[in-house]
């Protein structure tokens, strides 16, 4: 991966070489946004990447706020070489600064920045930026020489290395990456998934670099330790940090952590992150060992990694050492009922940390975890009508839940779906024969209740066959374990809602056995 200086990206976009895409929002930072970016470049802050397409043809575009009308030498209107993907509001906004259009001043004494208003515009200690990137340091120091009335020795020594270091700003170099994609719609999937994740990366990142700042080198090889050992999760710096800052602080909030930096030696810290790397470990084995997930399932049936957090603060706690099968199954019923539910799905840090303080202060936390979910939901058992729809991965988990519980074989390899790193998902009457039906939709097409897990090899030798035709070559054990009901009039098409409205009951009546036995005290709450 390349990277860029500042300079010489807004230079191309002066200059038309990179432009927006059509798809693009508009600029939609306040003058603030852009204060607080140079403040965190002046720093030495990370501020992400920038993401550049660079199509075979040219595509529909716009220009970025400020940018004229280009043309080349023949009076054509000039062709972009590049379109701006992700960092359109960091890029106009430095712009912006760099042109004047938004006046932001520098505190030569406290190093602070500050939009104009009257008392800053009058105190000379507070400096253009503008002016700052337009002159030299010398120009600046003979300037301030007068404005001040010290002497320029003085202004060498105290100033002029506050000055080089905000010019140094427009040198600094961000990471590009380089699309080259000539499916539009692609490239607009690509935008608007930036754009839902975008935000929440960028506190977390933030503190990284506090972290960074305070133990240089050691913290950040650390994390790309735990990126490496548990690459196959594809679990983000957002997680690692979120787990960081709970284990450290006891608070979900990653504000605390300005302080426990401050205040921490290092070596603790370090502690942390190596503590971090070793219960994640116990963490994803134990999710193996009981659920037969693997990083790569993780990504098929794992509804948000946000439940993880309190899974691995539990075992954290107990130092590694869970007492018995009990204590073992109430925590995986909390973890597939808290996934199921979406314990976390909104006000996340609120419900972390009431989780948290609770794992601090009951001697019973689990117990404590499932009545937040029960005050939440009202119940925690699951019925006909939560399995209705098109399927989700919090469906899937359950589903999968019981599957392997059963000890599921695949049904063309005598393969323990447990055992096997990644599963694909199967739909049991396969899309392009119902859709030969008139009276069935895209979501009971999708339904959970249509879904099996098989091997790659399974999946490609059903291709599009009906259950009727392909069910007699499957071990009749084999298909129990999934849930199938074996009554032959159910396996044809015609037969398509009975079946799900079977497979159904079979599915709910089983997982909620199976739930019961996990948490019995709390079958009386079922509903």
């Amino acid at each position: 991966m390349p990277e860029l200086p500042i300079r010489h990206l807004l230079e191309d976009i002066e200059l038309g070489r990179i432009v927006l895409p059509e798809v693009q929002r508009e600029f939609v930072w306040s003058d603030n946004d852009a204060k607080d970016l140079l403040d965190s470049l002046y720093k030495k802050y990370p501020i992400g990447y920038i993401l550049l397409w660079r199509p075979k043809d040219t595509n529909p575009f716009r220009y970025l706020e400020g940018q004229t009308l280009l043309t080349d030498f023949s009076g054509s209107k000039r062709e972009p070489d590049y379109y701006l993907l992700d960092g359109q509001q960091r890029l106009t906004s430095l712009l912006k600064i760099k042109r004047g259009e938004i006046k932001v001043y520098f505190n030569l004494d406290t190093e602070d920045f500050h939009l104009e208003n009257r008392a800053i515009k009058s105190d000379p200690k507070w400096i253009l930026v503008s002016d700052v990137w337009e002159h030299d340091s010398a120009k600046i120091a003979r300037e301030l020489r007068t404005k001040l009335g010290i002497s320029l020795e003085e202004i060498y020594d105290k100033y002029v290395p506050r000055i080089k270091t905000l010019q140094e700003v427009l040198d600094r170099e961000l990471p590009a990456y380089e699309l080259r994609e000539d499916d539009y719609a692609k490239i607009t999937e690509i935008y608007m998934r930036l754009n839902s994740k975008g935000v929440r990366l960028k506190k977390a990142e933030l503190f990284l670099a506090l972290a960074v700042l305070n133990i240089p080198n050691e913290f950040r090889k650390r994390l790309e330790t735990l990126h490496e050992e548990f690459e196959d999760w594809d679990l983000d710096m957002n997680f690692y940090m979120r787990c960081f800052t709970c284990m450290a602080t006891g608070q979900s909030k990653f504000e605390p952590l300005r302080e426990y930096l401050k205040k921490t030696p290092k070596d603790e810290s370090l502690r942390i992150l190596d503590d971090l790397l070793k219960y994640l470990k116990t963490t994803f084995g134990l999710l193996k060992t009981h659920l037969g997930m693997t990083g790569d399932k993780a990504k098929v049936i794992l509804p948000s990694e946000i439940a993880l957090i309190p899974l691995l603060l539990y075992i954290y706690r107990k130092d590694g050492n869970i007492k018995n099968d009990v204590e073992m199954n109430k925590l995986i019923y909390w973890f597939l009922m808290a996934s199921f539910w979406g314990r976390y799905t909104g006000a996340t840090e609120a419900k972390l940390d009431e989780d948290l303080r609770a794992l601090e202060k009951s001697m019973q936390p689990i117990d404590m975890w499932i009545q937040h979910i029960v005050k939440e939901k009202g119940r925690l058992y699951v019925d006909l009508d939560d399995l209705g729809g098109k399927f989700t991965k919090n469906k899937l988990l359950l589903l999968y839940f019981l599957v392997q519980r059963n000890k599921s074989l695949d049904w063309f390899l005598a393969t323990d779906l447990k055992d096997t790193d990644t599963i694909e998902l199967h739909h049991i009457f396969p899309k392009r024969v119902l859709r030969t039906m008139e009276n069935i939709t895209d979501d009971e097409i999708n339904d959970v209740r249509n879904i099996a897990f098989i091997s790659t090899k399974a999946n490609r030798e059903i291709s599009s066959k009906e259950p009727a035709d392909y069910f007699e070559k499957i071990d009749k054990e084999r298909l129990k374990s999934q849930l199938i009901p074996l009554d032959k009039a159910l396996h044809k098409k015609e037969a398509y809602h009975e079946f799900l409205q079977r497979r159904g009951e079979m599915i709910i009546t089983s997982l909620n056995n199976v739930l019961k036995t996990m948490y019995e005290p709390h079958a009386t709450n079922a509903k």
